[in-house]
């Protein structure tokens, strides 16, 4: 699926590029969005943290957003109430609402936003990115994030889906 749910707050916003995952929980807890951050920042996948600090070295060099080390982002993730404005490593909470938290950041050369929803009673976790490019270089760096950027946020969707089992 690559079109924004009609029921997240990203729906209203124009992007050039767009994913959204989804996944069953199997929970009969009323999951909030201050649960879904927590289960997404605490998602402890050992090859994504290895990714995540290869990039940090890597956009370095280019004068773009790194982000602070994982078990850092994790402890903090799991004291939080998810405020707007929070920041945790290259996210920062943008908006908050019932069954859904916005994550993002704005850089030189993209934008990208993040949906973690939660959606009742069929029980899924939607998990959507949008992606808006400033210039050539936002452009070149995704190129080569995108492939990554898919198998990083499905490893997470199944992480955060097991956490609520």
């Amino acid at each position: 699926m690559k079109t924004i749910p009609s029921f997240s707050a990203l729906i209203k916003q124009k992007f050039d590029y767009t994913d959204v995952y989804f996944q069953e929980v199997k929970t009969e807890k009323n999951i909030c969005p201050e649960d879904l951050g927590k289960a997404f920042f605490t998602s402890d996948i050992p090859w994504v943290k290895k990714l995540f600090s290869l990039r940090n070295k890597l956009v370095a060099v280019f004068g773009l957003k790194g982000s602070d080390k994982k078990s850092k982002i994790m402890q903090q993730a799991e004291q939080s109430d998810f405020a707007v404005g929070e920041r945790f490593g290259l996210f920062k909470v943008l908006d908050k609402k019932e069954k859904e938290i916005i994550l993002g950041e704005d850089d030189k050369h993209l934008d990208f936003k993040v949906s973690l929803l939660y959606v009742q009673p069929v029980n899924k976790i939607y998990i959507s990115t949008g992606v808006q490019y400033h210039n050539f270089f936002g452009r070149l760096y995704f190129f080569f994030v995108k492939p990554f950027h898919r198998l990083v946020v499905k490893s997470m969707l199944n992480s955060m889906a097991t956490s609520f089992a």
